[in-house]
């Protein structure tokens, strides 16, 4: 079912999944919504955020709010990837590299924001 989010890459950045996200993204393909969250995921894959539901800046309770930007891309009306550029090490090229971390998928009461 995650062939394509945990195997081969879906483009030229490269999709990491909390423990949440995995979660959400179970409860997300049981109300048939994987495919819109796949195809959510290929376009942050692409890099190509200009323009999209995708940079939705997340507003925070707190003065951490603009520290370190964290966004939604709606892939439906009301439900969202919750998301932010991270970094991570790519052990077939021994290097960091930026990396897109999903934090949660759903809608907002189920994210809790």
């Amino acid at each position: 079912m995650f062939k394509y989010l945990l195997g081969e890459p879906l483009g030229p950045w490269k999709i990491i999944l909390s423990q949440q996200a995995m979660e959400d993204l179970g409860t997300e393909n049981a109300q048939s919504n994987f495919e819109s969250v796949r195809r959510k995921f290929s376009e942050l894959a692409s890099g190509d955020w200009a323009g999209k539901k995708i940079l939705h800046r997340v507003k925070w309770d707190n003065s951490l709010s603009y520290r370190i930007p964290v966004f939604k891309a709606f892939y439906k009306a009301q439900h969202f990837i919750l998301w932010q550029i991270d970094t991570a090490f790519d052990e077939r090229f021994g290097k960091d590299y930026q990396v897109i971390k999903v934090w949660a998928i759903g809608n907002p009461k189920n994210v809790g924001i």
